[in-house]
């Protein structure tokens, strides 16, 4: 069986449990998320939308479809228009109720999310995966990890490709993006877990994925 190009040491996991200066900034989006979990209000949903967008530099105006009728709306205002109409918040009060767990079900994570972007696709030009990755993130953070090509690249080296039958079983018809990615990932926190005794929380998964980005990106020797 292949090894993933890059191996973990312990002092990773340990950069990974260390407290981050984002940390206030994402503690506001995280209890923002958690008073206004609905999608009933447009203000709310509208705000959600625009804050943890900006804030992710995953703005959802960028990947809507340039001259899409808006009715006078804004892409987020759309988009709150779409999701208010959906089945998001019946599938999230599920999954809070019944306290879905990323590791117990990764398969739940990506059909949800494989949900939303089909929600939104009418209005996008491309597929706003990290966006929604993001924005689902912060509704349920014990369920949904956080995707984007930084942290798809890194994932990609402490990780080998898993069987396909395994993340295509989640939901044939999702996004297969985010599915594989949630396959390696569920690997790896699995594999953190039974090689280091700790149990990374999705925020300190990602905070793993940043950092070994930013050792790539910096040429030290991994």
């Amino acid at each position: 069986m292949k090894s993933p190009a890059i191996s973990l040491s312990q002092s990773d996991i340990d950069k990974a449990l260390d407290p981050r200066v984002t940390d206030i900034g994402n503690d506001t989006l995280y209890k923002m998320c958690e008073k206004h979990p609905a999608h009933r209000d447009e203000g709310a949903v509208i705000s959600k939308i625009w804050i943890i967008g900006r804030a992710y530099a995953a703005a959802i105006e960028r990947q809507a479809i340039k001259n899409l009728d808006l009715e006078r709306k804004s892409a987020s205002g759309k988009a709150a228009e779409l999701l208010k109409s959906s089945t998001l918040d019946s599938n999230l009060a599920d999954t809070l109720r019944q306290r879905t767990h990323f590791v117990k079900d990764p398969g739940r994570a990506v059909q949800i999310h494989g949900s939303v972007l089909a929600t939104l696709d009418g209005m996008m030009a491309r597929q706003p995966r990290s966006f929604v990755s993001k924005y689902l993130h912060f509704h349920n953070p014990r369920l949904f990890p956080i995707y984007d090509t930084q942290a798809k690249y890194a994932l990609s080296k402490l990780t080998v490709q898993p069987p396909k039958n395994i993340w295509l079983n989640w939901s044939p018809d999702n996004d297969k993006s985010y599915a594989e990615f949630c396959a390696r990932l569920h690997w790896l926190v699995v594999h953190i877990k039974h090689n280091f005794k700790v149990t990374l929380t999705l925020r300190q998964a990602d905070n793993l994925l940043i950092d070994t980005f930013k050792r790539i990106q910096s040429g030290e020797t991994l």
